[in-house]
């Protein structure tokens, strides 16, 4: 339990992070569509961004196969934070695939 709950507490802090970041912005979906286009130059920082975007659904609408697809390449790239994050959504998908295999036996 104790995991789960630092857990939430890292991604409750990098949530709190990017809506500071943006606090002054009026509109989070051309924040957006700018990391997407960064992201698409391979800009390895954009594209964990971008992800995180689509994980909490901030300036898009969420959309964790989207946010999976954006950690993945920035962490083929060597990102550290990405490579933390795809491993928890990995790990989440896992046990949720499990919890409903479960629950029909």
């Amino acid at each position: 339990m104790r995991c789960r709950d630092e857990k939430h507490m890292i991604l409750n802090y990098e949530l709190e992070q990017l809506y500071r970041m943006y606090e002054h912005e009026s509109n989070l979906a051309k924040i957006a569509e700018a990391y997407f286009l960064a992201a698409n130059m391979g800009n390895a920082t954009a594209q964990f961004h971008l992800a995180l975007l689509y994980a909490y659904g901030i300036g898009v609408v969420q959309n964790n196969a989207k946010a999976e697809e954006w950690y993945r390449k920035a962490a083929l790239q060597g990102h550290a934070d990405a490579q933390h994050h795809l491993v928890i959504l990995l790990t989440e998908k896992e046990l949720q695939k499990s919890s409903e295999g479960l629950q029909r036996d």
